[in-house]
């Protein structure tokens, strides 16, 4: 998962949400081979979990979406409506699976329109920067997870991060067996130190030079209005940006400033071109991209 407003170790960002019927507390273990499994946490609550029942389109992030329905087929539990205020104080936060990864979003609405199923309305998609996510898209059936208590951190070592393990699951006192455990090997902990995609790009001339420029976003104490900037949370402050038409990248690199110029000869003939911009991580390199195509008369 993305690391949240309250910041916590990258490993702590990587988490498990099961549920059953009857509930038990279960137990995850970890291991580097396929033997020799030690437990890394206790799962002592069932999570409100479900099935996407219709497909989940792309939208945009920042702002409420009052038009959008998300219809939500759970697998046990319920759901509660909140006030906006609530909302935007960050209750009701839930994760979809995409093809492009999992997007966290929340909502302010909700209401059972049949057993089980439940609709969502009054939107905000795309947070904690995952806008890659929200821009893929969810199909029908996907996985939803309800991002309360019940869902919790792994046990993954900072050591680990980004290192495949085979995970198993069982309720406590069962052993790891394929009848009573289930199994999964993957790697994790990356998303969490990712820096977010940059916001705002925008592009102006200051004579013979096109000036892009772009406001950079934060995952850790990001949200105050009493600064002028936010904390960089990186060891230094660096991007890669591109400028392309099509498949023709026509120059990049990468700068130590939320900003750009190219020579304008350069898009000579063109009506049109792309930037992309990443934040670069010294831990995790490039992160999350942004892109913005100008049109300008050359």
């Amino acid at each position: 998962m993305p690391t949240g407003p309250d910041g916590g170790a990258p490993e702590n960002q990587f988490r498990i949400a099961a549920t059953a019927r009857p509930w038990r507390s279960h137990l995850l273990f970890a291991s580097t081979d396929t033997g020799g499994f030690t437990q890394r946490t206790q799962i002592d609550r069932p999570a409100t979990m479900g099935r996407l029942d219709v497909a989940a389109p792309s939208g945009r992030s920042g702002l409420i979406d009052r038009a959008s329905r998300l219809r939500v087929r759970l697998h046990g539990g319920s759901l509660q409506s909140v006030t906006i205020a609530d909302m935007l104080g960050g209750a009701n936060a839930c994760a979809i699976e995409s093809a492009a990864g999992w997007e966290v979003l929340q909502f302010a609405a909700a209401d059972e329109i049949a057993t089980g199923l439940w609709e969502l309305t009054n939107l905000l998609r795309g947070q904690l920067g995952t806008e890659d996510a929200l821009a893929a898209g969810t199909d029908a059936g996907a996985r939803f997870v309800l991002l309360d208590r019940a869902v919790v951190a792994a046990g993954l070592l900072s050591s680990e991060i980004g290192r495949e393990l085979n995970w198993r699951c069982a309720p406590a006192g069962y052993d790891l067996s394929d009848r009573y455990a289930s199994g999964v090997s993957l790697g994790g902990g990356t998303r969490a130190p990712m820096p977010l995609s940059p916001c705002h790009l925008r592009f102006g001339r200051e004579g013979e030079m096109l000036a892009f420029a772009w406001t950079r976003r934060g995952r850790i104490d990001a949200d105050s209005w009493l600064f002028s900037d936010i904390p960089l949370g990186e060891a230094e402050e660096r991007y890669r940006v591109t400028l392309f038409d099509g498949d023709t990248i026509i120059a990049e690199a990468e700068t130590t400033q939320p900003q750009w110029q190219v020579a304008a000869s350069m898009v000579e003939g063109r009506t049109a071109a792309t930037l992309r911009v990443s934040q670069v991580s010294l831990a995790v390199g490039a992160g999350v991209p942004a892109s913005r195509t100008f049109h300008f008369n050359t």
